[in-house]
């Protein structure tokens, strides 16, 4: 029994071992090929990185201190809505996280490029809180850039973009995919077309790229890590003559079949 443990923990360490060299040999290959540009992947746990963190989290916290030393002057807020703040607006509505309603906010998947004295963040940002008792959470991804003034980094400017929810896929009878099949017009001369392949119904774009529809119920589809629906409409006799392509921001465009 001794002998195999000793032997599993010689291959996770040749594991974790490979995997870190690995893992350089890309960070290298592509540090060497962006050098003449001055811009840096930065590693894992870098200095710079960490640095980046601990601001991120400290400005989190709602601390009015905080936010002063670490943003900039010109500072640029962009919302999940597309609004635009100055610092001085932002500022202004300004608060700490209520305790009342439990707030937090948790950060994971950094990503870093340096370049100079400026630096790139890319960061998930899990929000949740409680509301009437029942717990609430959002997930979105935040971009700030930074750069550093007398070796103090200070944050330039942070966009937000939500996170999709995962849509819970169902199970339909694959059958009914043959009166889905067929083309649609979105504008003139580009044209998608829907097919079925096996127990699959697949959207092809006009350069070839093929997409799986996944089902919301029997008429209403979705494609993965997208926020955009697509509902085929039928008439009184089962046949769909366009689709309801329901956008983002929720308005929906009518799309004509035309084969």
């Amino acid at each position: 029994m001794k002998k195999a443990f000793v032997v599993i923990s010689v291959i996770l360490m040749l594991v974790r071992s490979n995997h870190s060299i690995a893992q350089t040999d890309r960070i290298a290959s592509a540090n060497s090929t962006m050098a003449a540009n001055g811009r840096v992947y930065l590693p894992p746990d870098s200095r710079t990185e960490q640095e980046l963190r601990k601001i991120t989290r400290e400005l989190s916290r709602g601390d009015i201190k905080a936010f002063d030393k670490y943003m900039a002057e010109k500072y640029i807020f962009t919302g999940l809505n597309g609004e635009v703040l100055t610092k001085a607006e932002f500022r202004k509505d300004f608060r700490p996280p209520l305790e009342s309603l439990h707030e937090s906010f948790d950060h994971e998947d950094f990503k870093v490029v340096e370049y100079g004295n400026t630096a790139v963040m890319s960061v998930k940002v899990n929000y949740t809180s409680e509301i009437a008792g029942q717990k609430v959470t959002q997930s979105y991804r935040a971009t700030d850039l930074f750069m550093k003034e007398a070796a103090q980094w200070k944050l330039l400017s942070r966009h937000l973009s939500v996170i999709p929810d995962v849509k819970v896929e169902v199970t339909v009878d694959p059958a009914i995919y043959d009166s889905y099949v067929g083309q649609y017009e979105f504008a003139p001369n580009i044209i998608y077309s829907g097919l079925r392949e096996a127990d699959k119904l697949i959207v092809q774009a006009p350069d070839g790229t093929k997409l799986e529809l996944l089902a919301v119920n029997d008429t209403t589809f979705y494609i993965k890590g997208q926020l955009a629906q697509i509902t085929f409409v039928k008439d009184d006799v089962g046949k769909v003559n366009y689709v309801n392509y329901r956008l983002p921001n929720g308005q929906v465009v009518k799309i004509k079949r035309v084969k």
